[in-house]
């Protein structure tokens, strides 16, 4: 504020007595002075401390009852009283509140109309406003912006801290500090005559929202603290790790059962998308889809890796760019003869029987049913930890379900529920990246006791029981890039309880139960041509029963026939001869199991026991 000086009027001549020391006197000039009160300071919206004292004299003689009236002209304040009376001394005074904007000039005119008429300006006070204390703040710039993990924002973030009437308040003390493990420097400001508090600077932390907060000093200030946000995006690649398809076994000359893949990170562990990665395979191998780019989720695969010569084999991954540790990553795996025994595993978290599942990423994947209608847990291998772990449940609890695996997303099809006592079409599908179910489009015909298997993109339901107890031969593809169903030619001999391999794109349907007894049937079906041919039966007719594909042979492990004999027979189909051979059996004989295959090794899951329903996993090798 610039204070204005006081103006004094100049001295006019009027009728009026004056006293003196005689009596009255004869007219003389009257001069006004001010007296005190002029340019004084104070807070806005407060009376000032002094009054306005304004004295009147005429000859030298003080002036008695003289009327002057007062204008606030500016600054938005006002006065006690509009007008006042000279006293004894000629003296008259009043008091001033000063108005609300700090910004503004503040004075108070003094005016007198005398008995003549003559309008008089007896004189102006000025006063200079200050901004009450600090009363709210506010964010001033630097809120909602981007930057990458470990960067700082382009704009530092400011806020502005003002009294009760929106007047900057200078000298107020803010902190600033940083979450999500960001940092800052200059942490500690003070508020400048515009009221505005700026941090030095706002460094993100981990990827995905980050948060700053700014804390003025004191109480009673609304608004305090302020939260800042800011988004922090993917840096550059800073790491690169594999991610999947490590320390396989196949033969030689043979395509490793999980493309390898690896997963390139920032150096705040957020995957980063767009990072080219090259795979190149050693010892007489090779690769297909040789060249990759990373994806959202930061993961690039090779299209296959096929083994060389047999002992140990390699396979780099080297991403594009500088700096990047653990460039190349370098995957082995070992091109070995098959051989016939089964070990014993850790066993799954949770006894499960009616388990069915898939292999993503490297790692197996099962649902079941832990007790008849409790819950239907997802349990997670990994193969080189040799360890489980539990995640996100199925959010359908059910048995005699079917599932496959496509892009490594778990579908799970039909089942019967037995909380609600029903068979169901449900089709529901799990993302081991995100540990999260989503449901999608119900199968056509609800079922439960049928089998599944995955061609070329696409899940095929087949066989199974319906609500009315039919035994079906239904066949139904469901195709996740359309979220839709399609009927396909039925399967010739409708059952249910059986199981299902695929083989160089052949569907083989293997066993089940058709109302008369256990089946050994095996038809194949091709969906090239949409047909159905008939094999060589599996020699030991039972349902509930497993299989998976290994080397291009399919193994139909366990299952029952009666309602006493639970097998422990594991038995072989070639489709390259049509021809079955018995090999070694499954230590744990049991019913209503699963199988899936990782690094060419075959787990029987869980299941029933002719008991109690189990965890027991044992692996086979072929």
């Amino acid at each position: 504020m610039r204070p204005r000086f006081a103006t004094l009027a100049a001295a006019v001549l009027v009728a009026s007595c004056v006293d003196g020391p005689t009596g009255p006197q004869s007219p003389a000039p009257l001069s006004f002075s001010i007296v005190s009160g002029n340019n004084q300071t104070g807070r806005v919206g407060t009376e000032l401390p002094s009054p306005l004292v304004v004295q009147v004299l005429s000859g030298g003689r003080v002036v008695k009852d003289l009327v002057l009236s007062y204008r606030v002209t500016s600054g938005g304040g006002s006065v006690f009283a509009d007008a006042t009376s000279t006293d004894g001394n000629g003296r008259a005074q009043n008091w001033w509140t000063l108005g609300t904007n700090a910004a503004a000039a503040e004075s108070v005119e003094v005016r007198a109309v005398l008995a003549d008429g003559t309008k008089v300006m007896a004189g102006t006070f000025t006063a200079t406003a200050f901004p009450g204390p600090a009363a709210r703040i506010v964010a001033q710039s630097g809120d909602g912006q981007t930057a990458p993990p470990g960067a700082s924002v382009p704009i530092a973030p400011a806020v502005r801290v003002t009294d009760q009437y929106g007047n900057p308040v200078s000298g107020v003390t803010v902190t600033f500090v940083a979450g999500n493990g960001g940092s800052v420097t200059g942490g500690s400001q003070i508020t400048g005559a515009n009221g505005i508090a700026t941090v030095g600077a706002w460094t993100l932390g981990a990827a995905g929202p980050n948060s700053l907060t700014a804390t003025a000093a004191g109480t009673g200030i609304a608004g305090n603290p302020v939260t800042f946000t800011a988004t922090a995006g993917a840096g550059p690649p800073a790491n690169i790790v594999a991610y999947a398809g490590n320390g396989q076994t196949a033969a030689p000359g043979a395509t490793v059962p999980i493309a390898p893949a690896v997963r390139v990170t920032d150096q705040y562990g957020t995957p980063v998308p767009g990072v080219t990665v090259t795979f190149a395979a050693a010892n007489g191998g090779s690769v297909t889809g040789g060249i990759q780019t990373t994806g959202a989720n930061g993961i690039a695969t090779v299209g296959a890796w096929t083994l060389g010569t047999a002992g140990p084999n390699t396979l780099t991954a080297t991403a594009t760019g500088n700096g990047i540790a653990g460039n190349p990553v370098t995957f082995t795996a070992t091109a070995v003869a098959p051989t016939d025994f089964w070990t014993t595993k850790p066993p799954m978290p949770t006894a499960l029987a009616y388990v069915v599942g898939g292999v993503a990423y490297g790692r197996l994947y099962t649902v079941g049913l832990s007790s008849y209608g409790t819950t239907s847990p997802t349990l997670e291998y990994d193969p080189v930890q040799n360890t489980w772990s539990t995640n996100a449940p199925m959010p359908t609890t059910r048995a005699g379900l079917a599932a496959g695996v496509i892009n490594n997303i778990l579908y799970a099809v039909g089942g019967y529920s037995y909380t609600t006592n029903t068979i169901s079409p449900t089709l529901d599908a799990y993302d081991p990246v995100q540990n999260t179910w989503s449901t999608k489009a119900p199968m056509p015909t609800a079922r439960t006791q049928l089998a599944g298997g995955v061609i070329n993109g696409v899940l095929y339901a087949v066989g199974g029981l319906d609500p009315a107890g039919s035994y079906l031969g239904t066949l139904e593809a469901y195709d996740p890039t359309t979220n839709t169903w399609s009927t396909k030619a039925p399967m010739p001999t409708p059952r249910e309880g059986l199981a299902v391999g695929v083989v160089n794109g052949i569907l083989y349907a293997v066993g089940g139960y058709n109302g008369l007894g256990e089946q050994g049937t095996v038809e194949a079906y091709d969906p090239t041509t949409n047909t159905w041919s008939t094999k060589p039966s599996m020699p030991t007719a039972r349902q509930g029963l497993g299989a998976g594909v290994v080397n291009g042979v399919l193994y139909a492990v366990g299952g029952f026939a009666g309602s006493s004999t639970i097998y422990s027979t594991v038995e072989a189909y070639d489709p390259a001869t049509n021809t079955w051979t018995t090999k070694a059996p499954m230590p744990t004989p049991r019913m209503n199991l699963g199988v899936g295959v990782v690094n060419n090794l075959l787990y029987a899951l869980g299941g029933f026991d002719g008991n109690v329903t189990v965890a027991t996993v044992e692996a086979y090798q072929p």
